[in-house]
């Protein structure tokens, strides 16, 4: 048995794929993968600009890909590409906006072999010049408030772009867990739906409650997606996107029911998403336009910036500019022992969201795993604050950036977790 395995195992390895990665960004960039379940790791691949690096991976590979500008490999909210890459099958692949984007992003497979009949076979997702007949992206967001935006370096106050000087915008703090405030600042990148609507409740929901946090993740009792079949009104979604004037292709299946919850509070929040990219994901079940397969002999090449479009940071407008990174920082210090009355641990906790979380870096609080969601590091205290029955908090860069949501279950002391970027935390 032992020998099989190494034998199927060899198999997998020699079954080499390449990726060949392309920056037209105006700055150098770190280009990151998160590798799924059981696929191997790949490491960051420095891409200077205007210039290009070819990645080879195991032809079974899966996961996802994202860059930050510099050398980081985090750097606020970032958009994915995604891969479920099958050895001697079908390919699927997705560029997703569900969490935030940083960089426009183009998938392209490289001369696959197209099908008429079927836009979503082998075309290219996020692209502003698709190879078949869909939308093209234009990577123009019309921003509908300040708070869907990330910056950091922050400076004065602001309600909107005109209030900060030089190449500042308004946005919204991510140099503490949870910021609320709007400052000027340094562009980061564009804030998901999910972060600004329910984290920092800026969408006028009423309040910032699990079923909100539910309705706009696609998880508890919105878990199903509108396009399943037998889906009830309780369903996650939905909107056929070309009855709102999306350049959308007939061949796209429509939705088997809808939300009306859903459609009142969580589509006003992504639509301006869909309509500056039609073929990326705006919520988690946005599959029917956004879900892409090919034959997996064919190799890919992710372009970020596309036609040399990437964004200032000022709604609507595109423009190119340099986009800076930045770790998380905080703005006072606490120095304890402990989040509890053990002495262990000797991590330095800071105070974040509003003073309503302390956290610290390098760390990690084991067991006691309640929920989790996708954000960045800066928002997963506040995620714990606003999920019931939350008490303790760790991020990681898992799936491009994994909050873990705990209670009173997790070991008395936290952990050492070496991994860059990764945080652990507590509500007081």
């Amino acid at each position: 048995m032992k020998f099989a395995a190494l034998v199927t195992l060899a198999a997998v390895v020699a079954a080499q794929r390449s990726m060949t990665l392309y920056n037209n960004c105006g700055t150098d960039l770190t280009v990151s993968f998160t590798s799924g379940f059981g696929s191997a790791s790949i490491g960051s691949v420095a891409v200077s600009n205007g210039g290009s690096q070819s990645v080879s991976y195991p032809s079974g590979w899966s996961g996802n890909v994202h860059a930050c500008a510099g050398t980081s490999t985090s750097c606020g909210p970032v958009t994915l590409a995604e891969f479920t890459l099958n050895g001697g099958t079908i390919d699927t692949y997705d560029v997703s906006l569900i969490n935030g984007f940083n960089f426009p992003l183009e998938m392209r497979p490289i001369n696959p072999p197209l099908n008429a009949a079927n836009p979503y076979s082998c075309g290219t997702p996020g692209a502003v010049t698709p190879n078949t007949a869909t939308g093209p992206c234009s990577w123009a967001p019309k921003v509908p408030a300040a708070y869907f935006k990330s910056v950091t370096n922050v400076g004065a106050s602001c309600t909107a772009d005109s209030d900060c000087t030089g190449s500042q915008v308004c946005g919204l703090n991510i140099n503490t867990p949870l910021g609320t405030s709007l400052n000027c600042g340094t562009f980061l990148g564009y804030n998901g739906p999910a972060t600004t609507c329910t984290f920092v409740d800026k969408c006028n929901l009423g309040s910032n409650t699990d079923a909100n946090f539910e309705l706009f993740g696609c998880v508890g009792g919105n878990i199903q997606s509108c396009y399943s079949a037998g889906a009830g009104t309780s369903c996650c979604g939905c909107e056929n996107w070309a009855s709102l004037g999306l350049d959308v292709p007939s061949e796209t299946a429509n939705c088997v029911s809808s939300n009306p919850n859903w459609t009142s509070k969580v589509l006003p929040s992504v639509q301006w998403v869909k309509e500056m990219c039609p073929t990326g994901y705006s919520y988690p079940y946005d599959d029917m336009s956004s879900t892409f397969t090919c034959t997996s002999t064919v190799e890919y090449a992710l372009t970020w910036c596309p036609n040399g479009v990437t964004f200032s940071g000022n709604s609507g407008v595109v423009a190119t500019t340099t986009t800076t990174t930045a770790q998380v920082v905080a703005t006072t210090t606490t120095s304890v022992t402990s989040p509890t009355s053990s002495s262990s641990g000797g991590f330095t906790f800071q105070s974040g969201s509003n003073g309503s979380v302390e956290w610290a870096s390098g760390c990690d609080w084991t067991g006691g795993d309640i929920a989790n969601v996708e954000t960045t590091g800066a928002l997963c205290g506040g995620a714990c604050v606003a999920y019931s029955g939350c008490t303790h908090f760790t991020w990681t860069d898992y799936n491009g950036g994994t909050c873990w949501l705990k209670n009173n279950g997790v070991a008395s002391t936290p952990v050492e977790n070496s991994s860059t970027g990764d945080i652990c935390g507590y509500v007081v």
